[in-house]
């Protein structure tokens, strides 16, 4: 006569009136107070090419500590071929930041000329096809000096940018407040007005006036540059065949796509979208940048991983693009200068006309293989689990990656062809490494959360950048903390919000921005009131 609910999970009634729970009928998980269909991350993993067949289970002997665990059936004809193929950590750092210039490139100067005037950009049209002529606009004087001002300039004059025409500059990328519009209005679009591409420079020591070397963040909402980094230091080497054009700039401007300001909406297609955005943004800044005495050159290509500390990004952020900056004087933007800076063109289209019928021995053109999976290219294991730890996080949520990946040779099966879930090996112990190193509490609201979460989940320690739930927290214990820290701290915390900062550090700063806010709030309102009473005065005073 007990009330029963449906939870989806399955359970075996016993004569003595217990439930002996069985599992999820839908293998639907609960890891760290998340609801996680299995069938999700194995449609994912199916996704990249190395993987043949794949099994995604729970493993843990409590609620609390259970983890993802990928069992993975790989193709063994691909790692085989690419185990030939092994480099060592530096060689495939050069070749994911620039690649291989061998194969399918063309090198001959000559070559790569003819290439570019057969322009094969355009769309072939057949002779006897109709079209429509439309009107062609006046080439004036204006409109000549827009085309050749827009250009890549790889000379910079050494003296350092002027402040103001620096702010100016970066101005074309500030939103406008406009009456009537409930949203900021920028000069580019941006998917669904979320604007998640971000800009980091590094400034050069002396060559921006009033401004420290270092690096810096651009707040396009408020136009400031926020400092990140005094290290004033970024090696000319990381630019390899442009580390002349690095040498000669003042300063370099970086584009990151922030993809959790934009994955909630568009999911997959996010990153995409971030490059259209950080394309658009690029455009604006070099068609706006010589009416400043500025000069930019895109660089595509180079080691960002090995200064990305300097600019305090997280997994989330991914990069995409880069430009190299400094003075320039208005000669250079004018037609003479173009006409100067092509010269070298000038002379391999001579030599291209004085060339004989007879083919030069080149390279044929071939399209370069891409893919939207990565495709190995070293030879171990280790380098395919990291490979797909990788993969899966620009597919899925991060707390639906499998903390471990065991390799099989195939997957156990039931008699009627099913896999059986029961017959997979135990895994490998985790040896993940931690997002960050350990950082002990050090203020005493620090020490006091640490403490709660200590008590509560029953560790030795905790850093305040540990996440709550890979120390084995759930909804249940989250529950404990939130009673206990509200008692202590004597704050209206959300348990969502403390859902939302599973670390002792982002939890901390949601509370003091809370504070910021109420004491914002409150300097208003008391400043409301004191104004109010002396209307009241004066009223009574003329009275």
């Amino acid at each position: 006569g007990e009330r029963l609910y449906r939870t989806g999970d399955l359970g075996r009634y016993l004569p003595d009136g217990n439930i002996e729970f069985l599992g999820r009928e839908d293998f639907q998980v609960k890891i760290r107070g998340h609801r996680i269909e299995l069938g999700e991350i194995e449609t994912a993993l199916a996704q990249h090419p190395a993987v043949r067949a794949s099994v995604v289970t729970a493993t843990g002997p409590q609620m609390g500590d259970k983890q993802l665990v990928a069992y993975i059936v790989p193709d063994r004809e691909l790692l085989t071929s690419a185990s030939e193929q092994q480099s060592s950590p530096e060689e495939q750092h050069h070749q994911e930041y620039m690649p291989d210039q061998e194969e399918g490139i063309l090198l001959d100067p000559i070559e790569r000329l003819k290439f570019k005037l057969s322009h094969p950009g355009f769309r072939p049209i057949d002779s006897h096809q109709t079209s429509v002529q439309l009107v062609k606009p006046e080439f004036n004087e204006e409109l000549i000096e827009k085309y050749v001002a827009r250009r890549s300039y790889r000379k910079f004059d050494s003296q350092p940018v002027p402040f103001v025409q620096f702010s100016q500059f970066l101005s074309c990328l500030l939103p406008a407040e406009l009456e009537g519009v409930p949203l900021p209005k920028y000069q580019y679009a941006s998917a669904g007005s979320l604007y998640p591409v971000q800009v980091y420079l590094y400034i050069k020591p002396n060559r921006v006036e009033g401004l420290a070397g270092g690096t810096y963040y651009y707040h396009p909402a408020l136009h400031q540059l926020i400092p990140l980094s005094a290290d004033p230091t970024i090696d000319d080497s990381l630019y390899t065949d442009n580390h002349e054009i690095f040498d000669g700039a003042s300063f370099a401007m970086y584009f990151v796509g922030q993809l959790d300001a934009i994955t909630p909406m568009y999911g997959e297609w996010s990153k995409e979208f971030c490059f259209l955005e950080a394309g658009l943004m690029v455009q604006l800044l070099e068609t706006s940048a010589p009416a400043h005495q500025i000069g930019l050159c895109q660089i595509g290509g180079f080691n960002f991983d090995a200064i990305r500390h300097k600019f305090g990004l997280n997994k989330g952020h991914v990069y995409i693009h880069s430009l190299l900056g400094g003075r320039i004087s208005v000669t250079q933007t004018k037609l003479p200068a173009l006409v100067q800076g092509t010269s070298d063109l000038r002379f391999l289209l001579e030599l291209l006309q004085e060339e004989t019928e007879q083919e030069r021995d080149s390279v044929p053109v071939q399209q370069v293989a891409s893919s939207s999976a990565p495709i190995l290219t070293e030879k171990p294991e280790s380098v395919l689990i990291e490979e797909l730890r990788s993969f899966l996080q620009d597919k899925i949520p991060a707390y639906m990656v499998p903390s471990t990946f065991t390799l099989l040779d195939s997957l156990p099966l039931t008699p009627n062809g099913k896999v059986n879930r029961q017959a997979l090996p135990q895994p490998d112990v985790v040896s993940h490494k931690p997002e960050k190193a350990f950082v002990a509490p050090q203020s005493e609201i620090e020490q006091t959360i640490a403490a709660i979460w200590q008590e509560v989940l029953q560790v030795d320690k905790v850093g305040i950048h540990d996440n709550f739930f890979d120390l084995g927290g759930n909804s249940v214990h989250l529950i404990r903390v939130h009673s206990k820290l509200r008692q202590i701290v004597n704050e209206e915390l959300s348990v969502i919000k403390m859902f939302e900062c599973p670390t002792i550090d982002t939890l901390i700063k949601y509370i003091n921005q809370e504070q910021d806010q109420r004491s914002s709030l409150q300097q208003s309102s008391d400043r409301a009131q004191t104004r109010r009473a002396s209307r009241a005065r004066r009223r009574r005073g003329r009275d």
